[in-house]
């Protein structure tokens, strides 16, 4: 789709339609005129512009588009458009985390995993480089239909707290952030184990359907903040994992210093865990000769066959023809390079040959040239 002779522009892009309004601004999908690319351009709205913002913005701006990572939205461009700030950033076709958790796609535990390491591995990246999220939650994380996850809205957060000083309950503003919000961070501190505790509130509702802190009235949620330990995994599901609800409850303690150390620590944990419930899935295949599920409905049709592939312990199902898949930066401790494409259509095995009719022995046509 292009845009018409008479299409809206905000710089110098042409404003295609709108894609949808948050919190924190407006996402339109735009086209650059000059690479002639198509990008995804956000406002950032509800904020009084004034000469520290509008530095602070281009610093924050500048910070994220110099993260490069599989896990990341890529940041193109900033600017100033009458008043309004922007920011230009790849545009992906994909569903946010948020949608999927509510229509309860039907993922395996194992991909749930996969989907939150991934998340992990971005943060933990760009935690190395510096900068901290400080708004994770399931509206800024993007799945493609590869499975590859995105993260979105690096710095907003941090900008429009420097904007606005503002009491988190006047406003809606905060809502959706406030159930996966780190005590701390009310508190206005934050730091990358405030990303590990957001990582482990949308964990916690992506494994278990509900979110670990929630109501309708903001003090509510922020008392619960202060005070409440959400119910341990295993108590609202007796299959998960105790490993598994180990890990989600250090991860969602009040105090910084009770949690992990950073992400890398916790997506090792969590990996190992993986690693263990694809090794079980791989027996249990083996031993009842059944095919396994597609891992993932968030795919398409699924790709035609062409060999066997099994998924062993230590390694990942090939990328399909065409498909994108980039290497993580950096390392989990072990020699394994997980691949961030995430899920893989599962390919069918061939079917059976047909056996070739018996030969006649040399001794048999010895005899029959005897006679």
């Amino acid at each position: 789709m292009s845009p018409g002779p008479t299409a809206e522009k905000i710089g110098k892009y042409e404003v295609i339609d709108l894609i949808g309004r948050g919190g924190m601004g407006t996402i339109f999908r735009a086209r650059d005129p000059v690479l002639q690319r198509p990008v995804a351009l956000k406002v950032i709205s509800n904020l009084e512009v004034t000469p520290e913002l509008r530095a602070r913005f281009f610093r924050e701006a500048q910070a994220c588009a110099r993260i490069t990572h599989p896990n990341i939205v890529i940041i193109h461009d900033m600017g100033e458009d009458s008043g309004r700030l922007f920011i230009v950033m790849e545009l992906l076709e994909g569903e946010e985390l948020r949608r999927v958790i509510a229509r309860q796609a039907q993922l395996s535990l194992s991909d749930k995993l996969d989907i939150v390491l991934q998340i992990c591995d971005g943060l933990h990246f760009a935690h190395q480089k510096g900068v901290v999220h400080r708004d994770i939650k399931p509206a800024n994380i993007l799945l493609l239909r590869t499975g590859q996850v995105k993260i979105l809205d690096f710095g907003i957060a941090q900008i429009a707290g420097a904007a606005t000083q503002r009491d988190l309950t006047r406003t809606g503003m905060f809502m959706g952030t406030l159930r996966y919000m780190a005590p701390e961070q009310v508190r206005g501190q934050a730091d990358r184990r405030s990303d590990l505790f957001s990582v482990a509130a949308v964990s916690y509702e992506l494994l278990s359907g509900r979110p670990p802190f929630s109501g309708d009235d903001p003090l509510q949620i922020l008392e619960q903040l202060r005070t409440t330990t959400p119910p341990r995994l295993t108590e609202l599901d007796s299959s998960m994992p105790t490993e598994l609800a180990d890990v989600i409850a250090q991860a969602l303690q009040k105090e910084p210093g009770d949690r992990f150390a950073d992400l890398g620590q916790m997506g090792r944990r969590l990996d190992l865990i993986r690693r263990e419930l694809v090794g079980d899935a791989d027996r249990e295949a083996v031993a009842g000769d059944k095919p396994r599920n597609r891992p993932s409905s968030l795919l398409g049709p699924p790709a035609p066959a062409i060999a066997v592939c099994r998924r062993p312990t230590e390694s990942r199902c090939p990328a399909s023809p065409g498909s994108q898949s980039a290497p993580a930066p950096h390392s989990r401790g072990s020699s394994r390079s997980r691949s961030t494409s995430g899920f893989r259509p599962l390919l069918e095995a061939p079917p059976p040959t047909r056996p070739l009719p018996p030969c006649r022995t040399p001794a048999r046509r010895g005899q029959r040239q005897a006679r």
